[in-house]
């Protein structure tokens, strides 16, 4: 029997045997969150209290020892020592176990989930981030790839692999490491994954050669819709990949979309290093393709660009002073919607141009105080924000060109399939770009068509969530692979009309 162990935001702390180990890996926690990491705890005798927590959801009995302890007050409310109840005792509850810890300097609310027995476990192997699940459960994490660390850009990583055999093992196992690592971690026997990823993550997984995908014409030779099985981990299930360039990821979306039965005709976009798209017109017609717009939009690769998160700035608002953000002096970063918040704000104040550039005049106070606080950098031009961040004119030019690579990938699968973008009765919006990104900044800066923003909904992680659906649902695997069969997919790479758009869409 094993317990998780999450914090107040859901994320996982760790997966424990009910018993003695789970009350040392709480300890541990509760240590690292004191200020005071040399002060020694009682290893679980409770002379310490340190390991007073307060069970939120669940009355327990009181001990002598808490009894001794602590106030009539604190039992009242809950309050107990977690070294005295964190043991076989718990088993009896159905319900999650809610707890909160307090330490000398901090909080945190965690929950304990029994789990028993065997479960599955979907993968979402994206180019920056992998994000996975337990099946029917809450648990669920996300983490770094570690292939990052020879690029950021797919191709990068393709021509690494090219180079030789040793980094093309190297760009497969240290992936798989990180998978078996998770499996372990678990606590419970995983029976099952489903691996989601664009066709490249995919194939470099699998350790296949990838030649077919570092240059026109591109060919894809491994088609998905099947199990794979690699040392020490269980049996791989791998949904269809459509094309070279339209990977798994967008089949479990669309297998996710299509149990929310929305009325067609919609659009289903998961914004990441690559925008991949969906087109669901009436006469169950299927469009799809995709572009890669780079690690910008997930916050990467930008002069102060982060991962959302507590330290990062995710918007802006226009105040007496300018464009400014909450805990903007304390920020380390500013995540992939804070620089759409904060661009959009300038595009509208006119401080930046359709082009790209630093406007030379404003007809507005508030945009002409904004561009007086501009400061040369080299041949730049860059706006301070605080002491730690600022707007660079390059990263201005970074996020024109995912825009224009958006907006033309849009605009010719609308034509493919003869639809006006007015005639789209939902825009649906993947990925955790999609989730908090405001619909209004993708239509100033272009993403978008003007009006389209009432008909945005936000799925989150689409790809994960459909990969769990697959897993739970196996009638739903063969459904989707008919339906994805008369999918028309359209190939951008050789598309006669992708490079004057994309010139035509470098604007705002």
């Amino acid at each position: 029997m094993q317990i998780l162990l999450q914090d107040q935001n859901g994320q996982k702390l760790g997966v424990y045997d009910v018993g003695q180990a789970l009350k040392d890996s709480l300890a541990r926690f509760i240590f690292s969150q004191d200020a005071s990491p040399t002060r020694a705890l009682c290893a679980g005798q409770g002379h310490c209290r340190r390991c007073q927590m307060r069970f939120v959801n669940v009355v327990l009995p009181v001990t002598q020892k808490e009894e001794e302890l602590l106030s009539q007050e604190d039992l009242r409310r809950g309050i107990r020592l977690g070294c005295e109840h964190l043991g076989e005792e718990l088993v009896g509850f159905k319900q999650d176990i809610v707890i909160e810890l307090a330490s000398d300097t901090k909080k945190a609310r965690v929950s304990c989930k029994l789990l028993q027995g065997s479960v599955q476990l979907a993968f979402d192997l994206g180019t920056t981030n992998i994000c996975w699940q337990v099946v029917g459960t809450e648990l669920y994490g996300t983490y770094l790839n570690p292939q990052g660390c020879v690029g950021s850009d797919v191709m990068l990583r393709v021509s690494t692999a090219l180079e030789s055999k040793y980094w093309a093992e190297w760009l497969a196992e240290v992936v798989r490491k990180s998978l078996k690592r998770l499996v372990q971690d678990v606590g419970c026997d995983v029976e099952e994954i489903c691996l989601v990823g664009n066709t490249i993550m995919t194939e470099l997984f699998l350790q296949h050669n990838v030649q077919g995908l570092a240059r026109s014409p591109y060919h894809l030779d491994f088609l998905g819709q099947s199990y794979v099985q690699l040392p020490h981990l269980p049996p791989i299930y791998i949904p269809p990949l459509l094309s070279p360039y339209v990977g798994s990821d967008l089949a479990a979306g669309l297998a996710y979309v299509k149990t929310k039965h929305f009325e067609p005709p919609w659009l289903l976009v998961d914004l990441g290093t690559n925008a991949e798209f969906g087109l669901y017109g009436v006469l169950d017609k299927l469009y799809v393709t995709s572009v890669p717009l780079g690690p910008a939009l997930e916050g990467m690769d930008m002069q102060c660009g982060a991962k959302a998160g507590p330290n990062t700035l995710n918007s802006f608002a226009l105040t007496p002073q300018g464009v400014s953000a909450c805990d903007l002096d304390t920020a380390q970063g500013i995540s992939a919607t804070g620089y759409l918040s904060l661009v959009a704000h300038l595009v509208r104040l006119g401080v930046v141009q359709e082009d790209g550039m630093w406007a030379k005049s404003a007809k507005l106070p508030i945009a002409r105080k904004i561009l007086g606080r501009l400061v040369a950098q080299g041949k730049r031009q860059i706006l301070p924000l605080s002491c730690n961040l600022w707007l660079d004119s390059l990263d201005l030019e970074a996020l024109l060109k995912v825009r224009a690579a958006f907006a033309t990938a849009l605009e010719l699968l609308l034509k493919r399939a003869k639809m006006p973008s007015q005639s789209l009765k939902h825009i649906l919006l993947a990925g955790a770009l999609g989730q908090h990104v405001a619909g209004l900044d993708l239509e100033t800066l272009g993403f978008l068509p003007l009006g389209s923003h009432s008909r945005l909904t936000a799925l989150g992680n689409a790809a994960l969530a459909g990969s769990c659906l697959l897993l739970q649902e196996s009638g739903l695997r063969e459904e989707l692979a008919k339906w994805l069969q008369v999918a028309q997919v359209l190939d951008l790479s050789t598309h006669p009309d992708f490079e004057r758009t994309y010139v035509a869409k470098m604007h705002f």
